[in-house]
């Protein structure tokens, strides 16, 4: 009788020892689940970040493109810029449109207006826009 005993309490401390390990693996399983998840989220918002920086330095770059160009030629109405991968350090481009206006009390004030996209090949991209008041310096005629 007393080897039953032994041979039953032992069987007991495996099957207690084997639970304790299986619930220690169900726990830690969980605890990475958890915390992959939030790695996961916070590189996403990470993202959205940076694709809302890049979208308001295009938008930026677009307000001084318009300047160059209008300095170039005053008749400039604007374009749809397309930035390429190539231009940043990753491997996405962007989208920036350009709009001119003319001033009707002013003539030579513009309004440029920059719309940026950035990505450009994704549904969920990040969008800034900018607008500003130029004056066109007046042109001197040579003789």
């Amino acid at each position: 009788m007393r080897s039953a005993v032994k041979t039953s309490s032992r069987y007991t401390r495996r099957a207690m020892l084997l639970m304790s390990v299986l619930v220690c693996l169900a726990l830690v399983t969980v605890l990475f689940s958890v915390w992959i998840k939030t790695v996961v989220e916070e590189r996403r918002q990470v993202r959205a970040i940076e694709d809302r920086m890049q979208a308001e330095y295009l938008a930026d770059s677009g307000l001084r493109r318009a300047a160059a160009r209008l300095a170039a030629d005053a008749d400039y109405a604007g374009e749809t810029w397309q930035v390429e991968a190539g231009d940043f350090s990753g491997p996405r481009g962007g989208t920036v449109s350009i709009e001119v206006r003319r001033e009707s009390d002013e003539p030579l004030a513009r309004v440029v207006r920059a719309v940026a996209d950035f990505p450009k090949e994704v549904t969920a991209r990040a969008r800034r826009s900018k607008e500003t008041k130029l004056i066109l310096s007046a042109r001197r005629e040579t003789p």
